[in-house]
């Protein structure tokens, strides 16, 4: 099987009071071979949430692209341009308005650094999505659904703490997600940091409660997994992909991915290819 994509457009609701968020449509996407879909056509407002389950892949979005992984979640605003490639993959795309949609989801982006949120405890994510595609194959209608939509969106704002709400949960989340956008930089423990407004020393610390891993080797699990991808899908020379995954030099590259993989880049993307 190459692809499996389900879609589901459920009639709106007729009356919306106060800040009901209904569903006005949900895709459920398998891809085990290379796959590029475009999700910028079929709905021009609310907004468009997606949940990477599985796999990795590639956002094509205003003439550039980025790299997602799985547990993470991209919020779009509908209309905007964005197609997805992705291979082995299973996602999510739920379609959200509302009367003040605007003002939730400018809320929930405050202070966040990109569109791309990483979910530090997914495992609440891994439960509601696939109820509001069951809610919906049953036949309920989508204002019923709005618990499950805050569901999501309270996550989202805690940037998917699952424990009992933490300013410095918050903080904490919001540091991963400048690391998410910025990790192809060469990035400090005090740039880092700042963006939580910790001392670096506090930061790492409570970085590492949150995670069970200190910044640095955060951002050196990041630059592996975007490695990965790359050899998996591109025909780019281990230099680039040392340079593009934002490892100084090829030596850096080469250390720090056998550490992690027990192979090396080469072999990495032989047993893959052989594999395919």
């Amino acid at each position: 099987m190459l692809e499996y994509r389900m879609d589901i457009v459920p009639d709106n609701p007729k009356h919306i009071v106060e800040n009901q968020l209904y569903v006005k449509g949900l895709s459920f996407i398998q891809a085990t071979e290379k796959k590029v879909l475009d999700f910028s056509v079929g709905f021009t407002t609310g907004y468009i949430i997606f949940f990477f389950r599985k796999g990795q892949g590639v956002l094509l979005k205003e003439g550039g692209y980025k790299c997602y992984d799985k547990n993470q979640v991209l919020i779009l605003k509908a209309g905007e341009a964005l197609k997805i490639s992705s291979y082995n993959t299973v996602y999510f795309a739920l379609y959200i308005d509302g009367p003040n949609i605007e003002e939730i989801m400018n809320g929930i982006m405050e202070g966040r650094h990109g569109e791309l949120v990483a979910l530090l405890n997914p495992d609440k994510a891994k439960i509601v999505f696939p109820r509001i595609k069951g809610s919906l194959q049953k036949g309920y209608k989508p204002f019923k659904l709005t618990a499950y939509i805050y569901n999501i969106l309270h996550e989202l704002n805690n940037s998917g703490v699952g424990k009992k709400d933490s300013t410095n949960e918050i903080l904490i989340g919001r540091a991963i997600g400048y690391i998410e956008e910025n990790f192809k930089k060469d990035l400090h423990v005090d740039d880092i940091a700042q963006v939580a407004n910790f001392s670096k020393f506090y930061f790492t610390k409570e970085f590492r409660k949150v995670t069970g891993l200190t910044p640095i080797q955060y951002v050196i699990r990041k630059r592996i997994r975007h490695a990965e991808f790359l050899l998996e899908n591109t025909e780019m020379s281990i230099f680039q992909i040392s340079m593009e995954s934002g490892f100084n030099t090829e030596v850096n590259f080469f250390n720090h991915f056998k550490r992690e993989n027990n192979c090396t880049p080469n072999d990495y993307r032989r047993i893959h290819k052989t594999g395919r």
